[in-house]
């Protein structure tokens, strides 16, 4: 058995392994977001009505009809606290992509702006539907920076858009009941 130097400060929990039926699997995919500035004041991201009213406040954007996915956390690391450990993963380093189509002037400077630079403060994307299973998003609570732009390709046989790459650091983000009222 390995003698391990152990600082693990939560439980790892349990873990459900139960298969009910063949619609378990979920389905991947994110066709809607909403973009919150650092200062929201959104304490229950599964809360329609508060989401709206940030939107409302301007401390929110929705944005929808979207192609939107996250790759698997990069860790960060730290050297090890003993001579004979391993290094220990501190965090993860989390990105992502924007696949829009609806290209246009107001599109473009709206991913511009974003991608020069603004920072927002949190993420929610909306899960597409899998039959059989409830509703779910994604929930970013950290600041996230993006990147990219306008794709122009040099063929009519392929579609210009905006392409955009955003990142954050943490410890991971959260699987939340999706919030009603906000992309329906």
């Amino acid at each position: 058995m390995a003698t391990c130097s152990s600082y693990n400060c939560l439980s790892l929990g349990a873990y459900n392994s139960t298969l009910d039926n063949c619609s378990t699997f979920r389905t991947g995919g994110t066709s809607a977001i909403v973009l919150l500035a650092c200062d929201h004041q959104i304490t229950d991201p599964t809360d329609g009505t508060a989401i709206l009213a940030e939107i409302a406040a301007g401390r929110a954007w929705l944005v929808e009809n979207l192609k939107v996915g996250i790759s698997a956390g990069t860790p960060v690391t730290v050297d090890p606290i003993t001579a004979c450990g391993t290094s220990k993963v501190i965090k993860n380093t989390y990105t992502g992509t924007i696949y829009d189509a609806k290209v246009d002037a107001t599109n473009n400077d709206f991913w511009n702006q974003l991608t020069n630079g603004y920072v927002i403060g949190g993420m929610i994307m909306n899960v597409c539907a899998t039959d059989g299973l409830s509703d779910i998003a994604i929930y970013v609570d950290a600041e996230i920076s993006f990147s990219g732009g306008l794709v122009q390709p040099d063929v009519n046989t392929d579609l210009i858009r905006f392409e955009v790459s955003f990142t954050w650091n943490s410890v991971g983000y959260d699987i939340i009941t999706a919030p009603t009222g906000v992309w329906d």
